[in-house]
Parts: structure tokens; C-alpha cells; sequence
């Protein structure tokens, strides 16, 4: 989960810093903000063709953006905020009910395949063993203020 958020803040803070390495700035800021506010990008067809258009530029000059000032292409950028969404739904406890597969089609992953290996590629896990983790954090976490009280 640590390296999910610290991840996304890099993104940020590399959008920010990107001035000295690519010739638009603002491009690179309004793909950050899409990416971190618009609902779309959960949609499994959302594409570099829709992130060119919400952001008013051509398909080639979004890609070159991303690779210039973040290093990485459409699809890594993508399925790292898509798996920071499903680490965000798999913790909250009114998506209990859904399964694994159901909340990595909500967040726009087609396959099996390509959710696990983005989601390991991201935290280091596989969604079952962050689930684990997590439950085990959580226990320990609950029986240490049960025994600061």
C-alpha cells in the first residue's frame, strides 16, 4: 500500500518538477488531474485516445509527455491508478461482498492476468496476499490500542 500511495505522490511531484524536462508542463499537470479526479479512467475502454482527447491534444503528443517527463507509458500510468482504486475498494469494508475479480472489473481491468500481474508489478502482492496483509495489519493495529487503553 506504502509503495501504491508513495508511487502516485512521486507521479505528482514529477509533474510538478517536470518543467526542466519536457516543454509542456501544463499538458503533464491536466494528465495528472484526469487521472487522479475523472471516474473514466475506470472504464475498460478508457484509452490514451480518450486521455488525448479530455486533455485537447493529439494521441502522440500525450504519449511523448508521459514517456519524457514521468518515464513510462499510457498502460503502466493507468494500471497504477487503477490498483491503487482496488486497494482503496478492497479496504473499504462496504465492498465486502465483492469478490477479488468483480472489483478489478469495476476499476477496468479485462482479465484475470492483467489485474494480477499489475497489481504485483505495483504493491508487490497479489490482491489476495494485500488482502492478507491487510487483515493482519488491521488485527494488530486494534489489539495494540486495545492494550494502550
Amino acid at each position: 500500500l506504502h509503495h501504491t500511495i508513495d508511487e502516485l505522490k512521486r507521479n505528482r511531484e514529477e509533474a510538478e518538477g517536470a518543467e526542466e524536462k519536457t516543454g509542456n508542463p501544463e499538458l503533464l499537470s491536466k494528465i495528472v488531474e484526469i487521472m487522479e479526479q475523472r471516474s473514466e479512467i475506470y472504464d475498460s475502454g478508457f484509452s490514451i485516445d480518450t486521455l488525448a482527447y479530455l486533455c485537447g491534444e493529439k494521441t502522440k503528443v500525450v504519449s511523448a509527455e508521459l514517456n519524457s517527463s514521468l518515464g513510462k507509458n499510457f498502460n503502466t500510468l493507468l494500471n497504477e491508478y487503477r490498483v491503487r482504486e482496488m486497494c482503496r475498494r478492497l479496504e473499504d469494508s462496504s465492498k465486502s461482498g465483492f469478490t477479488i475479480e468483480g472489483i478489478a472489473q469495476e476499476v477496468g481491468f479485462k482479465s484475470r492476468a492483467t489485474y494480477i500481474s499489475a497489481f504485483r508489478k505495483v504493491t508487490g502482492l497479489t490482491p489476495s496476499e494485500y488482502i492478507k496483509v491487510k487483515n493482519r495489519l488491521g488485527k494488530s493495529n486494534i489489539q495494540n490500542s486495545e492494550n494502550a487503553e
